[in-house]
């Protein structure tokens, strides 16, 4: 909390199911076949698996002037 004091922010990117990172192989769920990929979508709130894009814009948001004044909160995408 100190930090926040000297414009030093700290916040956690947590994207969930991401396609085309390696995601599935590393969770030890082996390489993803178009079930899988429905399957994770189906648990999301928006329907589909996250993209590396996606990702990218929320931590390109986070590391913008106009996110100073976020900090200590998780990005999370279900």
């Amino acid at each position: 909390m100190r930090a926040g004091a000297r414009g030093i922010t700290a916040n956690v990117v947590a994207p969930g199911f991401v396609s085309g990172t390696g995601f599935f192989e590393v969770g030890g769920y082996g390489t993803p076949n178009s079930a899988m990929l429905e399957k994770a979508a189906a648990g999301t709130l928006v329907g589909r698996v996250g993209t590396p894009r996606d990702v990218t814009h929320i931590v390109t948001n986070l590391l913008s002037v106009d996110a100073g004044w976020i900090t200590g909160q998780p990005s999370l995408r279900r």
